[in-house]
């Protein structure tokens, strides 16, 4: 019998670090969540972040677990039930806060119009991963470089769009850099660019809809295959076009295009 109950705790230790790690894995998820809604959502509607001392919660106060601390095996469980309770409220605070977003959006629907929001080119066209935004390796001078967008590989002709409401303010040829190019300014702060296209479909002056066909895909201008770079800046400075995916992905759609964009290694332009 002793033998019995002694698998039966080591079974019972097992089951509880399975747990913990579980927990764990969801605090992660949560954190990033609110990373991206401090630093994103919040961002683009030009609302301040949440402090950090309301997403945790207040610490101190009386410890209602102290009296069963001195037992080990209760412990653990208190370890836990913690770790439960504090998930608990950062989870709390975390729904108020995008139920806080969703009424800021509702009162700015001209600016969510405005917001570069879907992907320039549908996935179903894509033949391999996106080359993602950050320091790489130029594939032509072959030396350290910045890659200020996204290069979407695909066949010449794929169609482009406008990935949010605006006005083109260039329609244009370049020669060494973007080749047939377009530029958009959306309002608000933002502007995407287009580049390397085969053909341009709009006017300088005109006004696009999120969505509107812009262009084909192509390789003009300082490329070294079909594709789309895409690049999107708010401010006056760049940013990495794959926050602004979430009007037309799914949460699992947009984790395996950040883990695409991250394994990809070669840059086209």
């Amino acid at each position: 019998e002793e033998r019995h109950l002694k698998h039966k705790l080591s079974q019972l230790k097992m089951q509880y670090h399975q747990l913990n790690t579980q927990l764990d894995q969801a605090l992660l998820v949560l954190t990033d969540l609110e990373q991206r809604d401090d630093n994103i959502y919040r961002a683009i509607l030009g609302s301040e972040p949440l402090p950090e001392n309301a997403r945790i919660g207040a610490s101190g106060g009386i410890d209602k677990y102290r009296s069963y601390r001195s037992d080990e095996y209760i412990g653990l469980t208190v370890q836990t039930s913690e770790l439960i309770d504090r998930l608990s409220s950062r989870l709390v605070v975390q729904s108020e806060s995008f139920d806080d977003l969703i009424g800021a959006i509702k009162q700015n629907k001209d600016m969510m119009a405005a917001v570069p929001a879907i992907q320039p080119l549908s996935n179903n066209d894509l033949r391999r991963p996106p080359y993602g935004y950050g320091p790489r390796i130029d594939p032509v001078y072959k030396i350290p470089a910045f890659h200020h967008g996204m290069d979407f590989s695909a066949p010449t002709g794929t169609e482009i769009y406008a990935t949010g409401d605006g006005v083109v303010t260039r329609a244009n040829f370049n020669l060494n850099g973007f080749g047939n190019h377009v530029k958009i300014d959306h309002g608000f702060g933002y502007e995407t660019l287009y580049a390397h296209m085969h053909k341009i479909l709009v006017k300088y002056g005109q006004k696009v809809k999120r969505g509107q066909l812009i262009g084909l895909v192509g390789n003009t201008g300082k490329s070294i295959g079909p594709h789309l770079h895409y690049e999107v800046h708010h401010k006056g400075i760049d940013v990495n076009p794959i926050h602004y995916f979430f009007s037309d992905l799914t949460t699992e759609q947009y984790a395996k295009l950040v883990k695409m964009a991250e394994a990809n290694g070669t840059a086209m332009d």
